[in-house]
C-alpha cells in the first residue's frame, strides 16, 4: 500500500515538474511577446513559407536569408534603445489609470498587469 502511494506521488511530482519546466521554457526562452508580428512566428517558418509560396530559387533564398538577418538585427537594436521608453510610458499609464479605479479594481488590475508583464 505504501509503495503504491509512493509511486503515485512520484508520478504526480514528475508531471508537475514537467508542467513547470514547460511553462518556464515557454515564458522565458520562447517568448515572442515583444517581437514585431512578422517575427512572432519563428524566422525559419517565415523564410520557409516565402520560399515555398513564391517558389524562390537558391540565389533568392540566400538573398532572403541575408535580408531577414539584417532586419532582425535592426529590430533587435531598436528594441534595445526604445524598450525602456515604452516601459516608462506604460508605467505612467498604469499609475494614471489606477487613480480612476476603486480599491478592489486596483488590486485586480495589479494582478493582471503582474501576470501579463513581459518577461526578459
Amino acid at each position: 500500500m505504501n509503495s503504491k502511494r509512493t509511486a503515485i506521488a512520484s508520478l504526480c511530482m514528475v508531471l508537475l515538474v514537467g508542467i513547470l519546466l514547460g511553462v518556464v521554457i515557454d515564458r522565458y526562452l520562447l517568448d515572442d511577446h515583444n517581437r514585431p508580428t512578422f517575427e512572432r512566428r519563428r524566422p525559419h517558418d517565415f523564410f520557409g513559407r516565402l520560399s515555398v509560396d513564391l517558389q524562390l530559387n537558391d540565389v533568392q533564398k540566400e538573398q532572403l536569408r541575408i535580408l531577414l538577418e539584417a532586419t532582425k538585427a535592426k529590430h533587435d537594436s531598436l528594441r534595445k534603445t526604445t524598450g525602456p521608453q515604452f516601459r516608462r510610458i506604460q508605467e505612467e499609464f498604469q499609475q494614471e489609470f489606477k487613480k480612476v479605479l476603486d480599491a478592489d479594481q486596483r488590486e485586480k488590475f495589479e494582478k493582471i498587469t503582474k501576470r501579463d508583464r513581459p518577461r526578459g
